[in-house]
């Protein structure tokens, strides 16, 4: 007897079923992976957030449910620059933190770090501030808790932020993209970006900024200091225009209570000069004012032998304030007379002390000059008195070179060491541990601080280290 046909094949059904149970299990197990996933991933950015609220006292906060504690140690006396907001200084450190700071006292009120560390600071209000983060976002920084606020950002790596009255102005960069096989360099492109109304500038090699009471930004830019370029951009026209002139070891522009534009500078190269002032104008023009001899025998009292890094503006006085890789002096509005109001205690020189060196901007305070020192705090200068700004107990060792134990505690070397780390404080590693001083010899120069510039310990036993020592000037 025939059977009749359904028009369907049992098998065929079967292994449909099969294939639809096999992709059910795979996407399945593909669900639970990325839930895995997501869950392990915000269990990180978790730890990452509750130990990035650090604050005086150097320790970040811990989970109470880890068994693993987690210290954060940074050199608080090591900055990149400052800003007077209202009765309070707010500093960037080399670490790429925040810090608050008394503006009288210079004591530490707070600190502030997050997961992306920042990279500039601008001017604000007396109340806040602003400062760029290294993805790109621009926050406004409240003065009285360091809380932050998105209110832009740009398209790379922010290097510098200003404020006109129509809003922020920030410099960025992004690496320069070359064919391949070009024999051109890479580097970087750099852009200026007017975040009032989205305008952008292409800019050269910028190193310093100045915006004018006109709403002009004056931008120096070098390559190296042979090849320095001045320009002016008029922010209202959206203009760009060169000042032509030999700009050797240009360092940037200032603008007196009178309106004058100075440009400014100097070289460490015997054919350059020292130090120079120009007149500068919108249209082009450039008058030299001065320029430090080559002969310093000739050099006037309290005139710069050094390249000058900034000129305050004095308001209410004429002339400025003059700051130079080693000294601060006051100068007339025709830059002829000169009186010195303090030294940096840096010099420009082969093994001269680097925390010395003054960075970010400097501020006229009253009648003294507060300045900003690369790993010595602050400096404040007056005509009668200079006082250094430092804080205790901070991890001054950069590029450590070894770590090593040492009785109850740990002894780091490297630049600015040896130091020992023990029971929760930095301090000096004591002297019977490093060779007596009157091996070290006399300097090359008269006069030059000596250290034990490069340390090594080699450990025998519990007990016993063998230390090599070698003597030089500061490095760090």
């Amino acid at each position: 007897m025939a059977v009749p046909d359904s028009g369907q094949s049992p098998a065929p059904a079967r292994s449909r079923a099969r294939r639809a149970l096999l992709l059910g299990l795979v996407a399945g197990a593909v669900l639970l992976a990325g839930g895995a996933f997501l869950l392990a991933y915000r269990s990180v950015e978790s730890r990452r957030d509750e130990a990035a609220g650090v604050w005086p006292g150097g320790r970040a906060r811990a989970r109470k449910s880890t068994a693993l504690a987690i210290e954060y140690h940074t050199d608080r006396n090591a900055l990149r620059d400052s800003l007077i907001v209202g009765d309070r200084l707010l500093a960037l450190s080399r670490a790429g933190n925040l810090l608050l700071f008394d503006r009288t006292s210079f004591s530490l009120l707070g600190e502030r770090q997050t997961r992306r560390s920042f990279v500039c600071i601008g001017p604000g209000d007396e109340s806040s501030s602003y400062a760029a983060l290294s993805n790109g976002a621009i926050v406004r920084v409240n003065s009285t808790d360091l809380s932050l606020t998105q209110v832009g950002e740009v398209t790379g790596r922010p290097e510098w932020i200003g404020r006109r009255k129509a809003g922020l102005l920030v410099s960025f960069s992004n690496p320069r993209r070359v064919p391949y096989g070009s024999s051109e360099g890479g580097g970087f492109a750099h852009k200026l970006k007017d975040l009032a109304n989205d305008r952008e500038y292409p800019l050269d090699a910028p190193n310093s900024f100045f915006l004018d009471s006109k709403d002009r930004l004056w931008v120096a830019s070098s390559r190296d200091e042979r090849e320095a370029r001045l320009q002016v951009i008029d922010l209202e026209t959206g203009t760009m225009k060169d000042i032509p002139a030999g700009w050797d070891g240009l360092q940037g522009a200032s603008e007196l209570a009178d309106g004058q534009i100075w440009a400014f500078g100097g070289t460490t190269r015997p054919e350059g000069p020292a130090s120079f002032i120009a007149r500068v104008d919108a249209s082009g023009k450039a008058v030299t004012l001065w320029s430090a001899s080559a002969d310093r025998a000739k050099i006037p009292a309290g005139a710069p032998d050094a390249p000058i890094a900034q000129i305050l503006a004095a308001p209410g006085r004429a002339g400025a304030i003059v700051v130079s890789a080693q000294d601060v002096a006051e100068v007339d509005s025709k830059a002829k007379q000169w009186k010195p109001m303090g030294s940096l205690g840096f010099k420009v020189q082969r093994g001269a002390r680097a925390d010395l060196r003054a960075v970010g901007r400097a501020h006229l305070d009253g009648d003294r000059v507060i300045l900003t020192l690369a790993s010595g705090g602050f400096l404040d200068i007056t005509s009668d008195s200079t006082h250094r700004h430092l804080l205790d107990g901070q991890d001054a060792v950069s590029l450590p070179t070894e770590i090593v134990r040492m009785g109850d505690g740990l002894a780091f070397y490297g630049h600015g060491g040896p130091l020992l780390y023990s029971r929760g404080t930095w301090r000096a590693v004591p002297e019977t541990v490093a060779p007596p001083r009157d091996l070290m010899g006399a300097g090359r120069n008269e006069g030059e601080e000596r250290v034990w510039a490069a340390l090594v310990s080699i450990p025998v036993d519990a007990k016993t280290n063998i230390i090599v020592a070698k003597a030089g000037t500061p490095r760090y």
